[in-house]
């Protein structure tokens, strides 16, 4: 009896030092077990027959008592179990590393749930309801996920599950006539059973791992990799600096539409920073811009055999732009030099070049008073099929981009070419009969009483 006695006894101690180093406090309507020995907290249910009922429930970092802070490190047995709320958010910088059997079950108000970093373990019946169906439509499991236990997740209407780990988590199996081979059945008839049609979305460069896990791969009809996130960028220049690939959501604040390019299908944008190409997209010469185009950020690269330059041209390939507006403006370009529009950080840059001799065939060089040249072309095909261009003009206004062999402006209307009108000096000895001069754009010599056209000599 002695023996019994001193064991009885040493187990009434120990639960008597249990005790001591539990005790239950209430913050913002929620309960938690404090453990003061380990110092850390327990999200639990006040009792078996409670639920909560509050519509946005957050699972903070740490609770305080007597102005000692605990984090927040598990969700107990039942927990959230029929609660009624709507939302299930963990803080930011969440501390949960286990949750407890039935800690979602029957929350079928939830739409959302993303697990934090940490958890290791969904255990059975976990985020699942045998009766009423649950309600998630995402669900992200945290890349410390270990393992899925049988029929721990239940979700008939599922949209997309997302893993974060690289390699897809274990799962442990029990053969018998009632439980199922993955986590995602209740039984192989219930209406409650995983979505198959959900679409699951995997780290890039997991792809096949996942596929080739028999009860992700063969259960699920779709698996994706990841897309990179949205980028939001604020103006032209942000949208360059990115790196190819990018998805982007590039907010335009007055943006000129400057030019169309029907060669490329695409349409030359200019902001208050910078210039940049937008293409899938249906625009208008002379619009202003304002409000958000999404798309994918891409690079134009010419490289040129025999040429040192690498011309860039970023481009935006647009996939929606539903939410920018387009009104009348007036495009008013940027006065520049012939080294100045040589010498250009961005591509697709609206200018005018004044006071240049015209020379060449297709290809016309533009030269100033101090021999500086640049090429001009009609890229766009602005030009009609009978105009020639004057030999002196007096200021040319087109897109300033870099092309095939150099640097080029490209008119953006015949009107956008005034040519130079003041008559020139006789330059023939002959009697003085002969005189060169422009008129409407071209080029004459009189002589002899005879007008000669001689544009281009």
């Amino acid at each position: 009896m002695k023996k019994i006695f001193t064991f009885v006894s040493a187990v009434v101690l120990a639960l008597g030092l249990q005790a001591a180093t539990l005790d239950t406090i209430q913050v913002d309507g929620i309960y938690y077990q404090i453990n003061a020995t380990d110092s850390i907290a327990t999200l639990i249910r006040y009792n078996t027959s409670s639920k909560y009922e509050i519509e946005d429930i957050v699972i903070p970092v740490n609770v305080v008592k007597d102005e000692v802070s605990y984090p927040v490190v598990a969700l107990g047995q039942g927990a959230l179990r029929n609660t009624t709320a709507k939302t299930i958010t963990f803080a930011e910088g969440s501390q949960v590393k286990e949750l407890g059997m039935q800690a979602f079950q029957g929350a079928v108000n939830v739409e959302e749930l993303v697990l934090p970093e940490g958890i290791k373990l969904i255990p059975m019946t976990c985020i699942h309801n045998a009766s009423d169906p649950m309600q998630i439509k995402r669900l992200v499991l945290p890349s410390t996920l270990d393992s899925l236990a049988l029929f721990s997740i239940c979700l008939p209407q599922l949209e997309t599950l997302e893993f974060k780990g690289a390699v897809p988590p274990s799962i442990a199996t029990k053969e018998t006539a009632t439980w199922t081979q993955n986590p995602w059945m209740i039984s192989t008839s219930s209406a409650n059973n995983t979505n198959k049609e959900a679409v699951v979305i995997v780290p890039k460069g997991a792809l096949e791992a996942y596929k080739n896990t028999a009860w992700i791969g063969d259960y699920f009809t779709t698996i994706e990799e990841v897309k990179d996130p949205v980028v939001e960028v604020e103006n032209i220049a942000a949208f360059n600096a990115l790196e190819d690939g990018r998805l982007v959501k590039l907010t335009l604040t007055d943006a000129k539409v400057t030019a169309y390019n029907d060669l490329f299908n695409v349409y030359y944008v200019e902001d208050a920073t910078a210039a940049t190409v937008i293409a899938g997209v249906e625009l208008t010469v002379g619009t202003a811009l304002n409000g958000v185009i999404e798309g994918t950020k891409i690079t134009n690269e010419v490289d040129y055999v025999n040429d040192p330059v690498v011309a860039v041209e970023p481009m935006l390939t647009v996939s929606d732009a539903s939410g920018v507006t387009a009104t009348e403006t007036e495009l008013v370009p940027t006065v520049m030099t012939i080294p100045e529009a040589c010498a250009q950080a961005n591509y697709a840059k609206l200018i005018t070049i004044e006071n240049v001799t015209v020379s060449g065939g297709n290809n016309k060089t533009l030269t100033n008073a101090e021999e500086n040249t640049i090429k001009a072309r009609d890229l766009f095909g602005v030009l009609s099929a009978d105009y020639t261009w004057p030999t002196r003009v007096e200021k040319i206004t087109g897109i300033c981009l870099y092309y095939m062999t150099g640097w080029f402006i490209i008119p953006i209307s015949e009107e956008a070419i005034v040519a130079n009108t003041e008559a020139i000096d006789n330059i023939d000895a002959e009697n003085g009969k002969a005189v060169k001069f422009i008129e409407n754009g071209q080029l004459y010599i009189r002589y002899n009483g005879k007008t000669y056209n001689v544009m281009g000599f």
